[in-house]
């Protein structure tokens, strides 16, 4: 009878131990669980907020997400392979379509903890270069606008002034073909005049 009873403390004891173990590493998970865009989310967000999700289910959302365009809906989760609808109805208050975290941001505790700090540092410079060249690429494009609009206003004063001095050349010419016309007009009476002069006298002598 006390043989029994010591068997069933035992089994409850390991029972009550395996439950507190269960629960130890469930909880970090559930602390850690954010809600998931699913639309957006890549393969790391994936597996680290939904439950029952690894690399492989992960990469076969993804992949049913380019080939099939965004989910309509959280049900149709169904219809990527290896994920039933118990598993849907499990993550169902983590996932959404049209918001939530898209990639990890939480950093894990232990070894991986330095990795991943190196990796965010290098994303940071990374970033920070990109930056630097948009702004390098933005001042590069500003002084060549400035100098293709001094340009074109340089370009207007010449063309300006060339035209200026084309009118000024043309009122030139008329007016010296005026002095010219006017010339001739002159020369053409003075012969005329002189001509009836000659023919007058001539008949005078004549008479």
């Amino acid at each position: 009878m006390v043989l029994k009873m010591n068997t069933e403390n035992d089994k409850i004891r390991n029972l009550l131990l395996s439950i507190v173990v269960l629960v130890f590493f469930a909880l970090p998970q559930i602390a850690l669980a954010e809600l998931v865009n699913i639309n957006k989310a890549n393969e790391s967000a994936l597996q680290a907020n939904l439950s029952g999700i690894g690399p492989v289910k992960a990469k076969a959302i993804v992949e049913y997400r380019k080939k099939n365009g965004p989910f309509k809906s959280i049900n149709e989760l169904a219809n990527v392979p290896g994920i039933g609808k118990s598993l849907i109805n499990n993550n169902r208050k983590n996932v959404s379509t049209k918001k939530g975290v898209t990639r990890v941001t939480n950093l894990s505790t232990g070894k991986n903890k330095e990795s991943e700090l190196k990796t965010l540092d290098k994303k940071k410079n990374l970033s920070k270069q990109k930056n630097s060249s948009k702004t390098v690429a933005t001042e590069f494009s500003d002084k060549k606008s400035k100098a293709e609009k001094s340009n074109n206003k340089s370009l207007k004063a010449i063309k300006k002034k060339e035209s200026q001095a084309n009118k000024k050349k043309t009122k030139v010419k008329d007016h010296k073909n005026k002095v010219s016309k006017k010339g001739k007009e002159a020369k053409n009476k003075l012969t005329k005049d002189k001509s009836l002069k000659v023919s007058k006298s001539r008949q005078k002598e004549q008479r």
